[in-house]
């Protein structure tokens, strides 16, 4: 298994970015590896973005100050497409997301983090 396909850290922002032309904090979930549809691969996909949610929600603002009145989008960039039942769950997800008040969406990552 390559470091690049390890099972990530859910309790870990993989990438933060930072648009003050937009007024947006981007919090970036990184997923290199293939879906597999199983239960317990969605528990995960669940709690990762609950600690991004609970990260863009409470602690940003809290621990920089200067990010309060910046939109907070949580993106999941993944390099391969979701499988029907991730994709299900992800529109769920981003439904619940947007109901909180902030911004979801899914998007290919890069060619240059390709592991194959």
């Amino acid at each position: 298994m390559s470091a690049m396909s390890r099972e990530p850290a859910v309790d870990t922002i993989d990438l933060v970015f930072r648009d003050d032309a937009a007024r947006e904090y981007l919090l970036v979930m990184v997923e290199t590896r293939r879906w597999s549809g199983t239960i317990s691969r969605m528990r995960e996909l669940v709690k990762r973005v609950s600690a991004y949610v609970s990260f863009g929600l409470h602690q940003l603002h809290r621990h920089y100050p200067g990010t309060r009145g910046y939109k907070v989008t949580v993106r999941l960039d993944t390099l391969y497409e979701p499988d029907d039942p991730a994709r299900r769950l992800l529109d769920r997800v981003g439904q619940a997301v947007q109901r909180m008040g902030l911004e979801f969406s899914v998007g290919p990552l890069q060619d240059a983090f390709a592991v194959d």
